[in-house]
């Protein structure tokens, strides 16, 4: 069973919000540095192609009613006309994080010493798999937990195609690859090292909600629901205000005759 977050819920985690405090800053000496640009300045990844059985969207026909979920074949944010970007990631915030649910996730590891992927860590697309792929040496698995689900329920997702887990956030907000190295590892080829999830401080999934990378992805995401929700609301206001107007008016129609 999929389990969905609204827009209204996704951004209800305090933790992270404390974790954004002077980013601003930082996003505006970023784009002052870059220039004028249509699209926020995210630090760019190293991207591998995408394997060839994974279909891609046409580009030149977006139809947000029908977006790919699993993080390992929708197409890169990139890709998609500017000035279409927007609608995409307001459709996938509506959506929220793809957390497949299965009743048991690949190990990896060695056999006497198998990890997985916990379900707990999920909140977004977060499928519940029957399994999750297992990884590692075989004598030491790890899988994925679904248990971690709920540890990161507004960014972590798990991709049932690669068995890797990714950041929902930063796939909003990645731009085109170049030869510098990014957070490619969350963001486009995916994580599959459990075995140092468990690692105390030095926890994979720690350390990227404590980037630069994530911390401007989550305050640009922000930002773009606030703003759609101050959209709606606006709109609200001038509906009641035309109908208030008409009614006046019938109202002095009817007085006259």
């Amino acid at each position: 069973m999929v389990k969905n977050k609204t827009i209204t819920s996704f951004f209800k985690r305090k933790n992270e919000e404390q974790q954004v405090e002077g980013i601003d800053d930082e996003i505006q000496e970023s784009k002052r540095q870059k220039g004028s640009t249509s699209e926020p300045v995210i630090g760019p990844d190293t991207c591998n192609e995408q394997p060839s059985e994974i279909p891609q969207a046409n580009v030149n026909e977006v139809d947000v009613s029908s977006l790919e979920r699993d993080p390992a074949k929708r197409l890169e944010m990139w890709k998609y006309p500017v000035a279409k970007r927007e609608q995409v990631r307001l459709e996938y915030l509506s959506l929220g994080v793809y957390q497949p649910h299965l009743e048991e996730y690949k190990p990896r590891g060695p056999k006497n010493n198998l990890r997985r992927f916990k379900f707990a860590w999920f909140g977004v697309y977060q499928p519940k798999l029957e399994e999750y792929k297992p990884r590692g040496p075989k004598n030491n698995l790890r899988r994925f937990k679904f248990a971690w689900f709920g540890m990161f329920p507004n960014w972590l997702e798990y991709s049932p195609t690669t068995h890797k887990a990714y950041c929902f956030l930063c796939y909003l907000y990645k731009e085109k690859p170049n030869e510098k190295s990014g957070h490619s590892a969350f963001s486009c080829e995916g994580f599959d090292n459990w075995k140092k999830v468990n690692d105390g401080s030095n926890c994979p999934l720690l350390k990227h909600i404590k980037s630069s990378t994530h911390k401007k992805a989550f305050v640009f995401a922000t930002k773009l629901v606030n703003q759609e929700a101050h959209i709606e609301n606006f709109i609200e206001k001038q509906i009641e205000e035309q109908k208030r107007k008409k009614r006046l008016r019938l109202k002095g129609t009817i007085d006259i005759v």
